[in-house]
């Protein structure tokens, strides 16, 4: 019995694919159990043929386009993670609890330089610092995922106008249309002043 592609296609669709998103959407996938599931998946479509007739990034393709219409698991993953994305930066009455405690995490996980303080840091998306990375970095590898696919697709703050609300709410501190030498700013004697012991936050 040789199935076709499109009968090969439906398999991975609903029998694999399905399953394996339902789990990630709950519980993230390691990049190496993606790795491995894209070899099955290469090995079910193509055989013992490790080459194959196309290249992957041709058979994820529609056929209208001379694709064969195939799964593309990354592409799921990374919409799963926009998902967890919009939840995180939701306004402030629609978010949930775990994303308090993410803001948390990374505030405690920024690169060590510049040097910040705990008031300076206020959001993620509404700032121009970074998380820390690396062994040092106490941040998840899902979590990590998350934030370069947020970079990935250039997730940030934009709008045709912002109210004069929107704009009063955002941080004063790493603005992200400041001026260039902003970090210099940050610390001098006189900002850490009117943070510290006059709570200076938001413009």
């Amino acid at each position: 019995m040789h199935l076709s592609f499109q009968g090969k296609e439906l398999i991975l669709k609903a029998l694999v694919q399905s399953r394996a998103i339902f789990l990630a959407t709950v519980n993230g996938m390691p990049k190496s159990v993606e790795q491995r599931m894209l070899k099955l998946y290469q090995k079910l479509l193509w055989g013992e043929d490790k080459a194959g007739l196309m290249t992957w990034g041709k058979a994820i393709n529609k056929k209208d386009i001379g694709g064969l219409n195939v799964p593309d698991i990354r592409s799921r993953l990374e919409a799963i993670e926009l998902t967890w994305i919009k939840r995180w930066l939701a306004p402030k009455e629609e978010r949930p609890a775990w994303a308090y405690v993410l803001d948390s995490i990374l505030f405690a996980n920024v690169r060590p330089s510049p040097k910040l303080d705990r008031q300076t840091k206020i959001s993620w998306i509404f700032q121009t610092w970074h998380e820390a990375k690396g062994p040092q970095a106490k941040i998840s590898p899902q979590v990590q995922y998350m934030l370069e696919v947020a970079r990935k697709y250039n997730i940030t703050v934009q709008a045709p106008k912002f109210s004069l609300e929107t704009k009063e709410r955002m941080p004063i501190w790493l603005h992200p249309l400041g001026i260039t030498n902003n970090n210099y700013i940050v610390n001098k004697k006189a900002a850490k002043c009117l943070r510290i012991d006059h709570d200076v936050r938001t413009i």
